[in-house]
């Protein structure tokens, strides 16, 4: 009947009243009480406009008890917010969401919502801010243009000369609810009701009669309206019986009506904006009525694809910036190697030194011992250009979990900032604290407290903390799992997401996270952003002018827009920030979600003067398949090699799997791990994204994705993490699967024998035709989202192009790469020849993505 907000909150115990008013358009209402109960309590705002769901609702609330501080606290709260998560959030973000086809219904009807929303603010003259929350091609898709294609209205004939008693029509009242106004004549009020039958066989006695002034009528009699409040938006498309009562005796005819009559009354409207009204008014309303019935279904829970949408937008491309030294600090009374990094927001940033090593919380030193160990820190304190302000006592951090790191180079220690205060913890898995404003000298003493707990998460295994001020929030670390929790509540995560990611630093800000990878010799970070509901969203890709080697990142932070990284260097004692301004203007980054939706907007002619950050390997290594993940390129040769496109260095595994060389290699990645198919044995094998020379390989007895009917016909799969969605090509064709391996979508190919297929972020597949014997072959781009489909010649650079052929094809760095084998005769060898973008001639561009031009 309403748009109502339901605001839950938590009484503690002894607390047995709540006083509680709202603002809403800058008007406080009438302050309420109600009795409550330990635990949680609800209340409900039922009044937001349609028109203005942008309005921001202020609950004030209050809560006492006999003998306990009254407690007050306020929380902001708008429709609008609200409708954007439903619109852009992943499925697992809604507990009660359990198939596919609810979490469609709920985004149906939050869209259509919406667009009732913006043409309300056309209808009466406001500006549509509501239409911006329709942000992709898919979720405007979700809005209605049904038509009604009758009327259910059914006067049984106007009132005659000779009637006392008749209905002259109905209307619609569109304000913060949608009501029925019932016109009709009568002698007199006195006595009279109107009674309203529903189809699902309850009534309603409407006493409310008020005289029709609006309404010319003829001389002895008068006429009368009575309003129906708040029908239901599941109800809208429902028909309702009226009939006037007089000293309770039907009087006159009846009048059925619904809301569908009066949308289809208004398709003949001269009135633009009054007929698009109705009709959003309506898909509401049936989209209200769908969403229903789905949530009715139960049944065992899918698996939903973890993303914000499937589209691929402007404003989802990751900005590409580059990094400059911010400066460079000397090690604090012999600490070295900095661990952590945290901005205040008042221009002063925090990192923990490293001292010694320990074996025990007392700080006893025995640099021999392996296992589970402790390292000696120190809070210090900096300015924004690296001059140290002061520091603390040196105190034992908090206790590492198995193996032996020389130097606590692999160390995750947590290190936040909260309402004055710096923390972390200790080895006795307590909080060590201290004012931001006390550190001014050196050896400043700490506090240790009770440990902050969250959950049931020893503090020993808590990696990184964030704290957000404005939203009242931590952000927790765990090794490849993100947490959010409530300061209200710590016992209980409100979200648990996997990142995903190895070695992982974590910081951010009140409106983002960061998460960077902190891997050997990665000195241009690729962060990936969440929001703070867990919800991954778009990448920042920072690169660095200078070419770094023995160095981590070992923290990360923003402030004023600025996102700061900590580097660490074990060969010339490296201790430096770099910093760069992810404030500026986007940059479009191909590298992720952005290639495949450049290739089909945009015509090219290659040549070899593309070509560009190509390797080569001599002597006959053949390369049989190639996929990048991260950076990092496998390529699989004599075996499974891992290769560092930046500074061309290989690592080379105990992975061997074929048997014959003109057999196709299939491979994939997911999460942190390189799967590897083992043709002679037909088993799946597995190493870690980061594998060490001479690693061996780990046999599958299952695979974290699935293929349905073709878990045995593949010659090439890709997975597009960010959906759950795979892609295999068997040769003859390419198949899309969902999730649970069901097939979404087939598309037909002209192949050959050596033809190839590989994927890229975003949704798109890419796939050779005539990839061997030929000058410039060719590749076909594929938007797995629409089915639009384009093709790209390649440059092919060999003296003798009959004897080379494409084996593999993947995007790297904004490039898209191929691998190409050639025998000239004399010398053989295996290449990756890359293709940069921005050299290749922009030929006929398509005006809806004209900015891409220049977007490398």
């Amino acid at each position: 009947e309403d748009i109502v907000a339901k605001f839950e909150y938590t009484a503690p115990a002894g607390y047995t009243s709540a006083s509680y008013a709202f603002t809403y358009q800058g008007e406080p209402t009438e302050t309420k009480t109600a009795t409550i109960t330990e635990g949680k309590n609800t209340i409900e705002f039922a009044e937001a406009n349609p028109a203005r769901i942008g309005e921001t609702i202020i609950v004030s609330l209050t809560l006492t008890g006999e003998g306990k501080e009254p407690v007050t606290d306020t929380y902001e709260f708008s429709v609008a917010d609200y409708l954007k998560t439903l619109l852009t959030a992943a499925p697992s973000t809604f507990k009660e969401i359990k198939t596919q086809e609810q979490y469609v219904a709920m985004r149906t009807l939050a869209a259509n919502l919406v667009n009732y929303s913006a043409k309300t603010q056309e209808y009466i003259g406001l500006e549509d801010t509501s239409s911006a929350l329709l942000t992709t091609e898919t979720v405007k898709g979700f809005v209605g243009d049904e038509q009604p294609a009758d009327t259910d209205l059914a006067v049984g004939g106007e009132p005659t000369e000779s009637d006392k008693y008749g209905f002259i029509g109905a209307n619609l009242l569109l304000d913060g609810r949608v009501s029925v106004c019932f016109y009709f004549v009568a002698e007199s009020k006195e006595n009279l009701s109107l009674e309203i039958a529903f189809a699902v066989g309850s009534t309603a006695t409407l006493t409310n009669i008020e005289e029709a002034t609006e309404i010319a009528v003829k001389e002895g009699v008068t006429a009368y309206k009575a309003v129906l409040e708040g029908v239901s938006a599941i109800d809208m498309d429902k028909t309702f019986t009226a009939k006037l009562l007089s000293n309770g005796t039907a009087v006159g005819k009846e009048v059925t009506y619904s809301v569908k009559s009066y949308a289809h009354a208004m398709l003949s409207s001269k009135n633009d904006s009054m007929k698009s009204l109705a009709l959003a008014l309506y898909n509401y309303g049936v989209s209200a009525k769908s969403y229903v019935e789905a949530m009715e279904v139960t049944g065992t829970d899918v698996r939903l694809p973890e993303t914000k949408t499937i589209d691929v937008t402007d404003d989802k491309y990751p900005a590409s910036f580059v990094a400059e030294k911010a400066f460079s600090w000397a090690a604090v009374e012999g600490q070295s190697y900095a661990h952590s990094l945290v901005a205040d927001g008042n221009g002063y940033m925090y990192t923990l030194t490293y001292n010694s090593m320990a074996v025990n919380a007392s700080g006893d030193s025995n640099p021999d011992t392996s296992g589970d160990y402790y390292n000696t820190y120190r809070i210090v304190k900096l300015d924004m250009t690296g001059k140290v302000i002061g520091y603390t006592k040196t105190f034992v951090g908090a206790q590492y979990n198995g193996g032996y790191y020389w130097g606590g180079v692999e160390y995750f220690i947590p290190l936040w900032v909260k309402g004055g205060y710096v923390y972390s913890y200790n080895g006795d898995g307590k909080t060590v604290r201290i004012a931001t404003t006390d550190i001014t000298a050196k050896g400043v003493d700490y506090e240790v407290v009770d440990a902050i707990q969250f959950g049931t998460i020893e503090p020993k295994n808590v990696k990184a903390v964030v704290y957000n001020a404005t939203q009242q929030k931590y952000a927790v670390y765990t090794l490849q799992t993100l947490y959010i929790f409530d300061e209200t509540n710590l016992t209980e995560a409100t979200r648990q997401q996997s990142v995903g990611i190895n070695m992982v630093r974590m910081g951010g800000n009140d409106n983002n996270l960061y998460f960077v990878e902190s891997t050997d010799n990665v000195y241009a970070p690729n962060i990936t952003v969440y929001d703070w509901t867990g919800v991954k969203g778009t990448g920042i890709f920072i690169s660095n002018k200078e070419s770094l080697k023995n160095v981590k990142i070992q923290g990360i932070t923003e402030y004023n827009g600025v996102v700061y990284y900590q580097l660490i260097g074990w060969s010339g004692g490296v201790n430096a920030v770099y910093k760069s301004d992810c404030s500026a203007a986007k940059k479009y980054d191909l590298n992720d979600y952005g290639l495949g939706k450049y290739l089909l907007n945009c015509d090219f002619e290659t040549t070899a003067s593309s070509l560009t950050n190509g390797w080569t390997k001599d002597g006959g290594s053949y390369i049989y398949n190639a996929i990048e993940k991260n950076g990092w390129v496998y390529e699989y040769r004599s075996c499974l090699v891992r290769f560092n496109p930046t500074d061309k260095t290989t690592v080379k595994s105990n992975l061997v799997v074929k048997k014959f060389d003109d057999e196709n290699v299939a491979m994939f990645t997911y999460g942190d791990k390189v799967f590897v198919y083992d043709i002679t044995n037909k088993v799946w094998k597995s190493l870690p994204l980061l594998f060490n020379a001479d690693a061996t390989a780990t046999t599958e007895e299952s695979l974290p994705i699935e293929l349905g009917a073709y878990a045995s016909s593949f010659r090439n799969i890709y997975v597009f993490e960010d959906t759950g969605n795979v892609a295999v090509f068997t040769g003859s064709k390419i198949v899309l699967l969902d999730s649970t391996g069901a097939e979404k979508a087939m598309y037909a190919v002209s192949t050959s024998d050596v033809s190839r297929m590989g994927g890229g972020k975003g949704g798109y597949i890419y796939y050779t035709t005539n990839a061997q014997g030929t000058k410039n072959p060719t590749v076909v781009v594929i938007d797995t989202k629409n089915g639009r489909r384009t093709t790209l010649t390649l440059p092919n650079v060999s003296q003798n192009p009959s004897n080379s052929k494409i084996s593999s094809i993947f995007e790297l760095n904004g490039t898209l790469c191929y691998s190409l084998f050639k025998w000239d005769g004399t010398t053989d060898s295996s290449n990756i020849q890359c293709v940069n973008l921005s050299n290749l001639k922009y030929a006929a561009p398509h005006k809806e993505t004209e900015e891409l031009t220049n977007a490398n």
